[in-house]
C-alpha cells in the first residue's frame, strides 16, 4: 500500500476510501481513470497523483477549465502532496493519507478502479434505511434458525426412537430425494379422520393399550434380563407412529423423480414432461408413457436415520411403499394434481400392503392404441372448440367495447356451469377442464407472438428511450433511479453546456409493503418482425401480395398505388426490390388523439400497412400494424426518438431482410424484405416525421423553397406563379440535414434550420428514403378539412352569407334522398358546419353545394367555388387518368388564382399552397384512395373508444389492438357453426362512405360500366365478379318484363332472336364493387335511386349517346335471370 484517498462528503464526514496500490492515480470523467467523478463540469483527465522512489506524493493539475486547489489554494503548476492535504476537485473534496498512516486493504486487488463504486450523489444512502434493511435480514435470519432448530430437534426424536428397535427390511426400497417439510403438516394432519383414529389408536393414555402395557411389563421383568432393551406395545405404537409421520410428511413434500420420454429419451421434469408429450403425441396417463429417470439408482436399504446427515435441501427415504394415497395428499396439498401425484407413485409399488386404502384398479391404466388415438383426436377436439369459442368471445368484446371486468364474470359463469355439468359428463369435464376461469388463462389460450410488445421508458424532458433494466441502480440491496443521459450537444464550445439532461427516469411509490419504482411514461413499441411473422403465417397473405403482378390495367389510367411512379422506381427502373417475391412496400402514419372526453390528454398512434395487398385489404383492420403508441408529454413531442426502433428495424428488413417460416414455406426459412415508400399524414405531423418546419416558418412548404413573408399569424401564403417555385431535392435536403445535425449549439442549429425550413429526420437513415417526394399530401385534409371548411368561414366574414342564407340552405338539402353508403348533411348546417367530419366535407363539396349555394353567393363567387368543385370530383374517383389529373391540376391552379383575387393575399392558407402539388402527389402514389387518411383516422377513432380503467392507457389500448387483430383473422378450419357466428360479428358494423369505397374491390370493368361516358353498346356485360347479394327468392317473369328485357338483350347485343327464361331469382338489394344497390320495397330504398344516362326522353335506349342529360329514376326489384340465342 502507498497511501489513500478518502472522499469527503458535503456534511464533512468522510466518504469512500480508495486505497492506493500504485505509483500513479489518475482522477477524472473518462472511464478510463482510476478514480472516476461522474461531474459535468469535471474533465475527462483532470488531474493525476504520483508517488516517486522516495516515498513523496506529487499532484498535477491537467484541466484548463477548472483550477485545482490544495488546502483552498491553487496550484498552476505540479505540488508537493502532504499527509492530511486536502484537495479539491471543482465541488469536491479529497483527503490524501500517507501509506504510514494509512488504512491498508488487503482483500482489494492491484486496480482499484475496477472494484471501487463511482463517487456520485446517487450514492449516498440514509443510514436509517441500512439500519432498517439490516435488522429485517436478522429477524429473517433468526427466524429461518428457529425453524431449522425444530426440524433438527424432530428428526433427533425420530432417530433416538429408531435405534431403540431393529428395523430389518424384506424389501429393497426405492431411495428418494425430499424437501424439508411443510409447516402447516400437522395442523393438515389432525383434520384427517384416518391419521386422527391412528393417533388415538397409538397414544399412551388409551385404557386398553395401558392396561396391557402393564401386564405385559411386569411379565417381561420377570422373564428378560436388565441389560436388554424392553420394546412395550407402547414404545411400538408410538415408534410407529412417528415414523409414520415422518415417511407421510416426507411424501407430501417430496420432489417428484425426472420423467423420461420414450420416443426421444430426453428427461424432463414432471411439469416440463407434460408440455413435451403432446408435442411428440404421448399419451401422459399411460403407465408406460413415462419411466422414472431415478429407476436406474442402486436401491439401498435403511437401516438408521441421522439427521445430522439429512440436508437443509432434500434427504434420501424410502417411498416405495406409499403409491395409491391421492385420496389422502390432495386434503393436504391442493396445489398438486391427482395425475401428477399418482405419475410420481407409479415406479416399483404394490397395491397388496394398502390395498384397503385405495380403489385403484391396475386394469383401468391398460388400453388399446386404438382407445388411445380416439382419446386423443377428441381431446384434441374439445380444445380446438373451446380455443374458437374463446376467439369468438373476444371478437365480440373488441366489437361490442366490453369490458374486462365483464368479460371475467362472463367466464366464471361459463365455468361454474360446466364444473355443474361435470359431474355426470365425460365431455362437459373435459370442456371444463380446458375452459378459461378468468382473462389471464383466455390470453394464454390465444397465446400468439403477435400479443407481445416492448415497453421502453421515456425521459419526460428529452423523451429519450431506455430499457428498464437500465433505468435503475442497485445500492446495498436498494434499488434507486437512474437519471437521462442524453447530451444534446456533447461538442458544445462552452463546457457547462456540454450538460446531460439528468432528468430522472423512474419514481417511487408506495406498494402495500414496500415502494416500488416505476416509470413517468412509457413507449409501447410492437416490433415489425414479430407483426410480420404473424402475417406471414397466414393461408393467404402471400398470395394476395402478389395479386398486382397479374391485375387488370389500361394504359393511361391508374388503379391504384402501383400505378405510381415511386413503386415503378422500386420495380426495377431505380430500385430492384419488387421484382422480387416476398419484398413489400409500407406506409407510414402518425397521429394524435384525445382518448378522454372531459380532459387533455394527447396520444399518438404510429400505424404501418403493406401497400402490396390488395387495396380491398390494405386498410382492413386485421391488416394494419399499430407500431408504437406515444405517451402524453404535455406537448406534441418530437419524434425522432419514437421512430428510432422503427428505423432500426427497417434497416435490416431494407438489407438483410428478416428470414422466417410462412405458411407457403413451413419448412425452409424464406427471406422477406421491407421499404417504406410513402408516409402519409396530416401537414403538422409529416413535416416532424420527414424533417420539415412548420407552416408558420418563412420557408413553410416541405415540397419547394418558397419564401413566406410576414410575422408569426400574419403569414402571407399568397403568389401561385409555380414557375418561380423552386423544388427541393433529395440530395439537397440531405446536405442540410447533415449540417444541422453537425451543429454544436442551440443558436446555430436554429438559425440554419430558419434558412433551410428542414429539421434532422432520423428517417434519413434510410438510405432509399425520399423525404420530399415520399412525404404523401393528403387530400382529405387539404381539401376537404382544409379548403373547402375555410371557404364556408370566410363567406361568413365576408358577410357573403348570412343567417337567413344558411337557413335556406338548410332547407334546400332536407329534400335530398341520398343513397345509404352517402348519407346525409346534420341538421342546422348553419350552427354545425365546424363540427363536420372529413366525410360529410366531402358530400357537402361534391354533391350539395353547387345546388345549395344557387342564387345565395354572387355568380363570380359561384365560379369560383364551382372550380374548386370540378377538380374535387375528378380528383377524388376511384380510378384517374392523366388527362383528369392535369385537368384537375389546372382547376385547382385557377380557383387558387380567382380567390386571391376575390379575397385577398391575407385569405390565403397554406392548404391552398399545396394545391399546387397535389398533381405531382398523384403522379407518384396513383389515385387518391390508395393513401389518403380516411382509415387511419377511424382506427384513431377506434383507439380513442376503447374502455380503460384509466391509468397507463397506453400499454391498455396496445393489448387492445393487438388482440383484436388476432382474433380478426379468419381460420379456415373453423367449426361452421362458429363460422357463422363469426362472419356475423365481423359484419356487425359495414363500412360506409369513403371507408366503403376503399375498402370495396374494384373491378376495372365494372368501372367502365359506370361511366357515363362509355356507349351502352360497347360494355362488357358478362362480369360478374364482385356482384353480391344475401337472399334470394324464385319468382316468374309476366309478359311486359319479357317483351322490355327482349328488346334490351337485342339493342346490347345487336341479336333479334333472343330467349328470356322466364323463371328468375328476385333480391331486394345487393352490393357492385362495395355499394349497396337496394330497390323500392327494400329497407333501403334510399339507395334504390339512380341518375340514368343511357335513355332518352321517352324512356327508350341511347345507342349513340347524343342525350347526355341524368334521367332520374328508380328500381323496383332486382332479379337474376338467364337469357339465351340461336346462331
Amino acid at each position: 500500500m502507498l497511501g489513500g484517498i478518502i472522499v469527503i462528503e458535503r456534511s464533512g464526514i468522510d466518504g469512500a476510501k480508495f486505497p492506493l496500490t500504485v505509483r500513479n492515480c489518475l482522477l477524472g470523467r473518462d472511464k478510463d481513470c482510476d478514480i472516476i467523478i461522474n461531474h459535468t463540469n469535471v474533465s475527462n483527465k483532470h488531474c493525476g497523483i504520483w508517488i516517486l522512489d522516495n516515498g513523496e506524493a506529487k499532484i498535477t493539475n491537467f484541466s484548463t477549465d477548472y483550477p485545482l486547489k490544495v488546502n483552498n489554494q491553487v496550484i498552476t503548476k505540479p505540488g508537493k502532496l502532504n499527509h492530511g492535504d486536502v484537495f479539491t476537485i471543482v465541488d469536491r473534496s479529497f483527503r490524501f493519507e500517507h501509506c504510514k498512516t494509512a488504512t491498508c486493504y488487503p482483500d482489494q486487488k492491484s486496480k482499484c478502479k475496477k472494484h471501487c463504486p463511482e463517487i456520485t450523489e446517487r450514492t449516498k444512502i440514509s443510514k436509517e434505511k441500512v439500519k432498517a434493511k439490516s435488522r429485517k435480514r436478522r429477524r429473517e435470519k433468526r427466524q429461518r434458525y428457529k425453524e431449522t432448530c425444530a426440524q433438527n430437534k424432530l428428526q433427533q426424536e425420530l432417530a433416538n426412537s429408531i435405534t431403540e428397535t431393529e428395523i430389518v427390511t424384506e424389501e429393497t426400497p426405492v431411495p428418494c430425494k425430499i424437501r424439508k417439510q411443510s409447516n402447516n403438516f400437522y395442523e393438515d394432519l389432525k383434520k384427517d379422520p384416518l391419521f386422527s383414529n391412528m393417533e388415538k389408536a397409538c397414544t399412551p393414555s388409551c385404557e386398553a393399550a395401558t392396561s396391557f402395557e402393564k401386564a405385559y411389563t411386569q411379565r417381561r421383568e420377570a422373564t428378560t434380563p436388565s441389560s436388554t432393551v424392553v420394546l412395550s406395545p407402547t414404545n411400538l405404537c408410538k415408534l410407529f407412529w412417528s415414523l409414520f409421520k415422518y415417511i407421510y410428511r416426507m411424501a407430501s413434500n417430496a420432489k417428484r423423480p425426472r420423467k423420461a420420454c420414450p420416443k426421444c429419451n430426453a428427461v424432463f421434469s414432471d411439469r416440463h414432461a407434460r408440455r413435451h408429450l403432446l408435442e411428440c403425441n404421448v399419451r401422459f396417463c399411460d403407465t408406460n408413457a413415462l419411466t422414472d429417470d431415478a429407476t436406474n439408482t442402486d436401491h439401498t436399504s435403511i437401516q438408521c436415520l441421522n439427521p445430522n446427515d439429512i440436508s437443509d435441501e432434500e434427504v434420501e427415504f424410502d417411498l416405495g411403499q406409499i403409491r395409491n394415497w391421492n385420496d389422502v395428499l390432495s386434503k393436504s396439498h391442493n396445489n398438486l394434481e391427482i395425475e401428477d401425484i399418482q405419475a410420481y407413485f407409479d415406479a416399483n409399488s404394490d397395491n397388496d400392503d394398502f390395498s384397503d386404502l385405495s380403489d385403484h384398479n391396475s386394469d383401468s391404466d391398460i388400453c388399446s392404441e386404438e382407445n388411445h388415438n380416439k382419446e386423443s383426436e377428441f381431446d384434441l377436439k374439445i380444445k380446438q372448440q373451446t380455443y374458437w369459442f374463446c376467439k369468438v368471445l373476444v371478437l365480440w368484446q373488441c366489437i361490442h367495447y366490453i369490458s374486462d371486468a365483464a368479460v371475467t364474470l362472463l367466464l366464471n359463469i361459463l365455468s361454474a356451469f360446466f364444473k355443474l355439468l361435470s359431474t355426470n359428463s365425460e365431455v362437459c369435464s373435459k370442456i371444463e377442464s380446458s375452459f378459461p376461469g378468468n382473462m389471464y388463462q383466455l390470453s394464454k389460450l390465444l397465446k400468439s407472438n403477435m400479443l407481445d410488445f416492448k415497453q421502453y421508458v421515456v425521459c419526460t424532458k428529452c423523451y429519450s428511450l431506455y430499457d428498464f433494466d437500465d433505468c435503475f441502480h442497485v445500492v446495498e440491496g436498494l434499488r434507486f433511479s437512474n437519471t437521462c443521459s442524453y447530451v444534446e450537444f456533447p461538442n458544445h464550445r462552452l463546457p457547462h453546456l456540454r450538460k446531460r439532461c439528468n432528468e430522472p427516469l423512474l419514481k417511487e411509490i408506495n406498494n402495500s409493503s414496500s415502494k416500488i419504482l416505476v416509470p413517468y411514461k412509457i413507449y409501447c413499441y410492437k416490433s415489425i418482425k414479430s407483426s410480420l411473422s404473424f402475417f406471414v403465417k397466414r393461408n393467404n397473405f402471400e398470395d394476395l401480395c402478389e395479386q398486382w403482378r397479374t391485375r387488370e390495367t389500361k394504359e393511361g389510367i391508374m388503379y391504384d398505388i402501383y400505378d405510381g411512379r415511386i413503386w415503378h422506381e422500386f420495380n426495377g427502373i431505380k430500385h430492384e426490390f419488387f421484382t422480387n417475391e416476398g419484398n413489400y412496400g409500407c406506409i407510414l402514419n402518425v397521429d394524435w388523439f384525445q382518448p378522454y372526453e372531459h380532459s387533455i390528454y394527447s396520444v399518438g398512434a404510429i400505424y404501418l400497412a403493406f401497400c402490396n395487398l390488395p387495396r380491398i385489404q390494405r386498410f382492413r383492420r386485421e391488416n394494419m400494424l399499430l407500431i408504437g403508441v406515444i405517451p402524453d408529454m404535455r406537448v406534441e413531442p418530437k419524434t425522432n426518438t419514437f421512430l428510432k426502433p422503427l428505423v432500426e428495424e427497417l434497416k435490416i428488413a431494407w438489407c438483410e431482410g428478416f428470414f422466417m417460416y410462412s405458411y407457403k414455406s413451413p419448412t425452409i426459412l424464406k427471406c422477406f424484405k421491407l421499404a417504406l415508400i410513402c408516409v402519409g399524414c396530416d401537414i403538422p405531423a409529416s413535416r416532424k416525421l420527414c424533417g420539415f418546419l412548420g407552416h408558420s416558418a418563412t420557408a413553410g412548404c416541405n415540397k419547394c423553397k418558397k419564401k413566406f413573408p410576414g410575422g408569426v399569424g400574419e403569414k402571407n401564403y399568397g403568389g401561385f406563379d409555380r414557375d418561380s417555385w423552386i423544388s427541393r431535392d433529395n440530395a439537397s435536403h440531405r446536405e442540410e440535414c447533415c449540417l444541422l445535425k453537425n451543429c454544436t449549439s442551440k443558436g446555430d442549429k436554429e438559425a440554419l434550420e430558419r434558412n433551410f425550413g428542414t429539421r434532422y429526420s432520423v428517417l434519413l437513415e434510410l438510405v432509399y428514403f425520399d423525404p420530399i417526394r415520399m412525404t404523401a399530401l393528403d387530400p382529405m385534409h387539404n381539401l376537404f378539412l382544409g379548403t373547402a371548411k375555410h371557404m364556408i368561414s370566410v363567406w361568413k366574414t365576408k358577410k357573403l352569407l348570412c343567417d337567413d342564407d344558411f337557413r335556406t340552405i338548410q332547407e334546400r338539402l332536407e329534400p335530398f334522398q341520398c343513397p345509404s353508403d352517402v348519407g346525409r348533411l346534420p341538421k342546422k348546417f348553419s350552427s354545425s358546419f365546424g363540427s363536420f367530419n372529413a366525410d360529410q366535407y366531402k358530400n357537402w363539396t361534391l354533391l350539395f353545394s353547387i345546388y345549395a349555394l344557387y342564387d345565395l353567393l354572387p355568380s363570380e363567387h359561384l365560379d369560383c367555388w364551382r372550380k374548386f368543385v370540378l377538380a374535387c370530383r375528378r380528383l377524388c374517383s376511384i380510378f384517374i387518368t392523366v388527362n383528369n389529373a392535369k385537368v384537375a391540376d389546372r382547376l385547382l391552379l385557377e380557383f387558387c388564382k380567382k380567390f386571391e383575387q376575390l379575397y385577398g393575399q391575407d385569405f390565403v392558407t397554406p392548404n391552398m399552397h399545396l394545391h399546387g402539388h397535389l398533381y405531382d402527389c398523384i403522379l407518384d402514389f396513383g389515385p387518391v384512395y390508395s393513401f389518403w387518411l380516411f382509415s387511419f383516422e377511424r382506427e384513431n377513432g377506434i383507439l380513442g373508444s376503447y374502455k380503460t380503467n384509466k391509468k397507463n392507457i397506453e400499454v391498455q389500448l396496445m393489448k387492445r389492438f393487438l388482440k383484436e387483430s388476432l382474433v380478426r383473422e379468419e381460420d379456415m378450419n373453423m367449426d361452421k357453426h362458429f363460422q357463422t357466428v363469426f362472419n356475423d360479428l365481423t359484419n356487425t358494423t359495414r363500412e360506409r362512405g369513403t371507408l366503403g369505397v376503399i375498402s370495396a374491390q374494384i373491378v376495372p370493368s365494372i368501372l367502365e360500366l359506370s361511366s357515363q361516358y362509355t356507349s351502352i353498346t360497347e360494355g362488357r356485360y358478362d362480369v360478374a365478379t364482385n356482384i353480391f347479394a344475401s337472399k334470394f327468392k324464385d319468382d316468374i317473369l309476366n309478359d311486359n318484363e319479357i317483351k322490355w328485357l327482349d328488346r334490351l338483350y337485342s339493342t346490347l347485343y345487336h341479336h333479334d332472336e333472343f330467349t328470356v327464361c322466364t323463371s328468375v331469382k328476385v333480391c331486394k338489394e345487393l352490393y357492385v364493387n362495395g355499394s349497396l344497390i337496394g330497390s323500392k320495397t327494400s329497407r333501403s330504398h334510399r339507395s334504390s335511386y339512380v341518375l340514368a344516362f343511357w335513355c332518352n326522353e321517352e324512356g327508350a335506349i341511347d345507342t349513340d349517346c347524343t342525350d347526355m342529360t341524368p334521367h332520374p329514376g328508380q328500381r323496383t326489384n332486382c332479379k337474376n335471370l338467364y337469357a339465351f340465342y340461336y346462331c
